[in-house]
């Protein structure tokens, strides 16, 4: 990271490197002491033993592409219902981003990184979790769950049968990946920062505006949702605007900027 910024500084280029959110982790010395933390919440331990237990629902692990497509067709489906009607709507809605998550996944199962779970109760697959395995670490890449099964907490009984599986597997570390949406927070006890590098020509006017706000939203427009609404209704339609007006200029017209 040091000799790619010095690069980036250095290049000519327009550069920006910025941490602008967290990966929050659940964490401790051993995979052991992982378990006995969770094992420490009562209703971790009751909800999973009435929904593996009392409702004989069975836990899937797969390493390769067992069930793929059907797998994959249920994830997406689950992940378009739950952020329907939100501002972050799925982007599964669109078939190719359906097939790309299918490429990808081949591509994780040949480096042999990846690790799907699911919940199953009754042939029904009411939870998801896509992983990635690196050293002592899970990275909780992906989830979806069944809302329609919200009061038995199938994402919560997941996450404690993952840490299960953690335990047995030597890893320590459950990487929530990028955000700090709450529910991570029933489980992380660190954060890690994550950072952002935007590196463009200087003439790429429209990029340049977008990479210092996301920046300077970062710092300072958290909490004030109308200059948002300033950048989302106007400064970021303008912009596009340019974009399109730059594209179609000649390499020659190019240089006069």
């Amino acid at each position: 990271m040091d000799i790619l910024a010095a690069e980036g500084r250095a290049s000519g280029l327009f550069y920006l490197n910025t941490k602008y959110s967290v990966c929050p982790l659940m964490q401790a010395e051993t995979p052991q002491a992982l378990l006995e933390e969770i094992r420490q919440s009562r209703e971790h331990r009751t909800k999973t033993n009435r929904l593996m237990n009392e409702q004989k629902a069975v836990l899937e692990i797969f390493y390769g592409d067992e069930y793929l497509d059907e797998w994959l067709e249920q994830f997406c489906q689950l992940h378009i219902e739950r952020w329907e009607n939100t501002a972050y709507p799925s982007k599964y809605k669109d078939p190719e981003q359906k097939i790309f998550l299918r490429e990808c996944i081949m591509a994780w199962i040949k480096d042999e990184v990846i690790v799907r779970f699911s919940i199953n109760l009754g042939g029904k697959r009411i939870a998801f979790v896509i992983g990635f395995m690196e050293e002592r670490t899970l990275i909780h890449h992906s989830t979806s769950y069944d809302a329609a099964y919200y009061k038995i907490s199938p994402g919560k009984v997941l996450t404690m049968l993952i840490i299960q599986w953690m335990a047995e597997h030597g890893l320590n570390r459950l990487d929530f990946g990028e955000g700090a949406e709450e529910y991570k927070y029933i489980y992380a006890n660190a954060n890690q920062e994550l950072g952002r590098i935007f590196i463009s020509p200087v003439r790429n006017l429209p990029f340049i505006l977008k990479a210092k706000y996301k920046d300077m939203s970062r710092k300072h427009l958290k909490n004030h949702p109308k200059l948002k609404n300033i950048y989302h209704n106007k400064i970021w339609p303008a912009s596009q605007k340019l974009k399109a007006a730059i594209l179609s200029l000649t390499p020659v017209d190019l240089d006069l900027f």
